[in-house]
């Protein structure tokens, strides 16, 4: 099967839809299919890309993000139709509903080939990067229920994503499917390769995060909770995986608290040997559609404190792989950082036994399945209103 993958975020960027398009990407090639991706690049720069990956030029760290914008002028579109024609796609897969969505619905149109559409973010929750207008949460919430409504089908990452896109108006029909995590990849590391490096000693208690270091990362109570435990325990250890725009503010926030390490953003075996350094993983952020990392988290055999949110609630089963907390307590969670330390044998047995549902092979499988059912709509009485949209966001990218 020749599959098309059009995304506006794409390694080596450090991301969730990043990661989520590469695994895809490599998995369905490891089964046998040809993929071609469509992403964006900074001018200037070399990436490490298959031959079929087209990068579309962009600007770089849009809004103090570490987001790229891609411009896609009318001849880099007139070249992006010429390499699709020597493609030949059978199906088209847009992993964001505006930028580069629009170019991937129009390749539907263009190949009468299906378009599918995997909701994998809850933008009202970035409306700090596009604009500091009031009004655009609410169009951060109508654009992506809009492009789904143009779709032949959606894919949501988790079951609690589906309920909230369909409560939102998404009537285009919803399969639900996660991205996947290289069990056998994950489970293999060195509890003590980061430990010595930074100095924590072998015998000791760490509690661990990884993620982007972003403001919808709820960071500042993550940084609260913390304190909190440091408070009962003044012999554990705090290990931060990662980057971004609310780094500083984050570390200002930990500053005094003694034996937290911040080893910056990591990937390939040096993040899996970050996981096997915990020994329980916190994480507070609300902004999730899946729970990608406490998936990877489980895998290693981490039991997972947090914050109910959607995509935590497909993979965290309270109380047996790790605690689910209702509300923003940092007494509350720094207490159920504790119980999951003191009981971390029994929920890591449960946590690993999770992380099986989620192995990569069997997503990427599920997913050529579900290319194969769906079938061509044409869009052309809807190309006012993708264009409508489009056109709102750009402005609040200004």
């Amino acid at each position: 099967m020749k599959i098309m993958m059009v995304t506006n975020t794409f390694t080596p960027h450090v991301g969730g839809v990043a990661r989520s398009v590469q695994q895809f990407a490599d998995q369905y090639r490891k089964q046998g299919h040809q993929v071609c991706v469509v992403a964006p690049g900074a001018v200037g720069k070399r990436y490490h890309d298959d031959i079929n990956t087209i990068r579309i030029p962009a600007a770089e760290d849009v809004g103090g993000s570490s987001f790229y914008l891609p411009v896609l002028t009318k001849s880099m579109e007139a070249n992006v139709r010429l390499v699709s024609v020597l493609f030949r796609p059978d199906v088209i897969h847009s992993h964001h509903p505006f930028l580069l969505g629009t170019l991937a619905r129009k390749l539907s149109d263009l190949f009468k080939k299906p378009l599918i559409f995997t909701h994998h973010t809850m933008y009202e929750h970035y409306s700090h990067v596009v604009s500091k207008n009031s009004v655009a949460p609410t169009m951060l919430k109508n654009i992506p229920t809009a492009y789904a409504n143009m779709c032949d089908r959606v894919i949501a990452p988790s079951t609690s994503t589906l309920e909230t896109i369909r409560s939102r108006g998404v009537r285009s029909p919803i399969s639900v499917l996660p991205t996947g995590v290289d069990i056998e990849k994950f489970s293999k590391g060195s509890k003590n390769l980061w430990r010595h490096r930074l100095g924590i000693p072998e015998n000791a208690a760490v509690v661990g995060h990884v993620g982007r270091l972003t403001p919808e990362k709820n960071l500042e109570f993550m940084a609260s909770a913390l304190k909190e435990l440091r408070k009962k325990f003044s012999s554990i250890w705090f290990l931060i995986v990662g980057d971004g725009s609310a780094k500083k503010e984050f570390e200002k926030n930990m500053k005094g608290v003694s034996r937290t390490c911040f080893t910056g953003s990591l990937s390939g075996q040096d993040l899996i040997d970050a996981y096997h350094a915990m020994d329980v993983f916190v994480f507070s952020s609300y902004s999730e559609t899946q729970g990608m990392v406490l998936a990877e988290a489980m895998a290693t055999g981490l039991p997972v404190v947090a914050l109910k949110a959607p995509g935590v609630v497909d993979v965290l089963v309270d109380g047996t792989n790790g605690y689910m907390l209702e509300l923003e307590n940092p007494l509350a969670f720094a207490k159920a950082t504790a119980w999951a330390l003191s009981n971390k044998k029994t929920l890591s047995e449960a946590a690993k036994k999770t992380a099986l549902e989620f192995s990569q092979e069997t997503c990427a499988r599920k997913a050529i399945e579900l290319y194969k059912e769906v079938g061509y709509t044409p869009k052309q009485n809807i190309v006012n209103a993708a264009s409508f949209t489009n056109s709102l966001l750009k402005t609040f990218l200004r």
